[in-house]
């Protein structure tokens, strides 16, 4: 009995090395080099707005549906508790029914989401950050993902700001 547990006490303690050991085991989970370095600046695709739900998930009147990258959605509170229809509302009046958007993947995730950095682009001025203006109003938190490292520095100072 002593030479068996033995036996798989050596043979669990070396798989467990030899995983520690590979290099896909110490992988970085953030790390970015598959990722643009820079943060956008506009949108290279273009979309009318049909509906904005209560996670800021933007669809699109072609279907499409837009998830807002590095943004974390308010939560219903019992105070305001419809800070959430005013946060939809707020990106909603800014957007003005159409947006400008960079997808970051080029499959949609299991809910039919792809994430985006989306801006919005007004006659005669420069195109905004829809994700700097929810965070600089204290419409939406951060949320540190992959997805939104590019444009970090940026979201954490609107963030910071308001």
């Amino acid at each position: 009995m002593r030479r068996a547990r033995r036996f798989w006490n050596s043979v669990g303690f070396g798989a467990v090395f030899l995983a520690l050991a590979s290099p896909s085991a110490s992988a970085d989970p953030w790390d970015t080099s598959s990722v643009s370095s820079a943060c956008p600046s506009a949108g290279g695709e273009r979309g009318s707005i049909a509906n904005i739900d209560e996670r800021l998930e933007i669809t699109l009147k072609d279907g499409r549906t837009r998830r807002l990258a590095g943004l974390e959605p308010p939560r219903p509170t019992p105070n305001p508790p419809d800070f959430d229809a005013t946060t939809r509302d707020a990106l909603r009046a800014e957007a003005g029914g159409e947006i400008a958007f960079v997808p970051l993947a080029e499959k949609p995730d299991r809910w039919g989401r792809i994430a985006a950095f989306v801006f919005f682009e007004k006659p005669g001025a420069a195109p905004a950050s829809a994700g700097q203006f929810l965070l600089a109003g204290g419409f939406a938190r951060f949320m540190p993902e992959l997805a939104a490292h590019p444009c970090r520095t940026f979201f954490l100072a609107a963030e910071t700001a308001a």
